[in-house]
């Protein structure tokens, strides 16, 4: 089976798709998919309806074509649940198509006892998470080019505001791509190339099983004591028999509060004046105050998660979101 698997299904090539699609790895594909939804809305302010699911996978096949990965995109299409069959996420707006958008992806034989819907759905669990990453990151470019190109002399706060913003998004997104979903998906292909000459098919099935587990914790996508450590062996035995679940926990409440806060943010920049309205100035208060405070409590978190052992992506993350001091010092002198 595990030749089956490794040499007929080409197993590697189709790892590689799962990264580039459900991992964000063709980070130029969804760059370029964000651009054609920007102008329908379609990720954000924008309740689902019947022709959504119809644009979102126009968009999807738009942004391929511009960058030359037609015949890849065949295996993957966008779905979107049913007004009745939307529940709540529990990081993302209910209503706009963000928070429920599903990736399909056509699973060829025997890459089903790989590939179950179970985990798939974990998958899209963390490809929603990095798209949203992914949007928010697009945005902010977005509102600097817009702020650029307006000449913005009084703002100057707002502009600032903007800066840290985007340092703090571009360092996590940083964190997920490289340090976590690179570096782990290097040793899954280590593992399997040493599973193929055992010829093992089931610890291949275990391999990818640790990754996808690994990956969780580390996007703080699982809840458990040692959220954003890399799993223990109950977790991925756990996993393997498909008990466990995508939870909520504390580093992602967090992050949810503010990525929330950027959202706002960037609308808020499109629509304020320059200089600002007393009104104005008031709701910008908020959002800096509130992103101040919301990074205190980050980092205050993940010093407590860095305690804990094999806590070294924690402590690079914590490095680059906090290089030299910076927000920690600063969050100190506002409180």
């Amino acid at each position: 089976m595990s030749m089956i698997v490794i040499e007929k299904a080409d197993l590697e090539r189709q790892l590689r798709l799962m990264k580039d699609f459900f991992l964000l790895g063709r980070g130029e594909l969804f760059s370029e998919f964000l651009t054609q939804t920007q102008s329908l809305k379609l990720l954000i302010g924008k309740e689902i309806n019947d022709g959504t699911t119809r644009d979102l996978n126009r968009a999807l096949q738009l942004a391929a074509n511009s960058i030359n990965v037609g015949e890849d995109i065949e295996q993957f299409s966008f779905e979107l649940p049913g007004k009745d069959e939307v529940e709540d996420s529990f990081c993302y707006e209910t209503k706009s198509a963000v928070g429920h958008i599903m990736l399909k992806y056509k699973v060829k034989w025997p890459l089903h006892l790989l590939f179950s819907p179970r985990i798939l759905d974990r998958y899209n669990e963390m490809f929603r998470f990095l798209l949203r990453i992914k949007k928010i990151q697009h945005d902010l470019l977005q509102i600097w080019s817009y702020q650029r190109e307006r000449r913005i002399k009084h703002n100057s706060e707002v502009v600032q505001l903007r800066n840290k913003l985007m340092f703090l998004i571009n360092n996590l997104q940083y964190y997920l791509q490289v340090d976590v979903l690179e570096s782990q998906f290097a040793i899954l292909m280590a593992a399997i190339a040493n599973s193929a000459k055992q010829a093992d098919f089931e610890r291949i099935q275990r391999a990818h099983t640790i990754f996808q587990a690994n990956v969780l914790s580390l996007c703080f996508l699982l809840a458990s004591s040692n959220s954003g450590e890399p799993s223990s062996l109950s977790t991925t035995a756990t996993m393997m028999a498909g008990v466990i679940q995508v939870q909520e926990n504390p580093v992602l409440t967090i992050l949810d509060s503010i990525l929330s806060i950027v959202d706002r943010f960037c609308t808020f920049c499109l629509l304020c004046k320059d200089p600002m309205t007393k009104v104005e100035r008031q709701e910008f208060v908020t959002y800096e105050q509130g992103f101040m405070n919301h990074v205190d409590s980050l980092l205050k978190l993940l010093i407590g998660l860095k305690a804990g052992p094999s806590s070294a992506p924690l402590s690079q993350l914590l490095l680059r979101l906090d290089f030299n001091h910076w927000f920690s010092s600063n969050t100190q002198n506002t409180s």
